[in-house]
């Protein structure tokens, strides 16, 4: 299925179908296979499935981030992120080519081999952020601030 992630159903479809066993059969499978991921990883901090991917606890440092609809700085505290969620570019294959991307302010600057997140919050007052991909030089500019829409 180009582009599209499976739905339960569908991966519940094709292990019945495979294994020869029913849906409701394959279900429990799925189900408990998702069970046991979540406890291994609140137990562990992770759950590999050797071959296929792992599951990661993440923890999150605090950091400060800025009231969207007043620009006020806030503090945002330290937390877990929930057992088997990683942030999306971690969950890529190393297969898959490297990405640029924004949009995510509360990020901040990240450069690593596979991803270049630019977002520093230029429109919070933080900066502006531009990757030249050839050679990855970094340009930042300051922002003056925080402008609500119409001044």
């Amino acid at each position: 299925m180009a582009n599209k992630a499976m739905t339960k159903t569908q991966i519940v479809s094709h292990i019945a179908e495979r294994a020869n066993i029913t849906k409701k059969e394959s279900a429990g499978i799925l189900e408990e296979l998702a069970d046991l991921a979540v406890k291994e990883t609140k137990r562990s901090g992770q759950f590999v499935i050797p071959g296929i991917g792992k599951l990661v606890k993440s923890n999150r440092k605090a950091r400060k981030g800025r009231n969207p609809q007043t620009g006020e700085e806030l503090q945002i505290p330290a937390k877990t992120a929930p057992a088997g969620y990683v942030p999306w570019y971690e969950a890529r294959t190393g297969s898959e080519p490297a990405i640029v991307f924004g949009h995510w302010s509360a990020l901040g600057l990240r450069l690593t081999e596979r991803i270049a997140a630019l977002d520093t919050g230029c429109v919070w007052g933080g900066t502006l952020t531009a990757l030249r991909l050839e050679d990855r030089w970094l340009v930042q500019v300051p922002c003056p601030g925080y402008q609500p829409i119409g001044e």
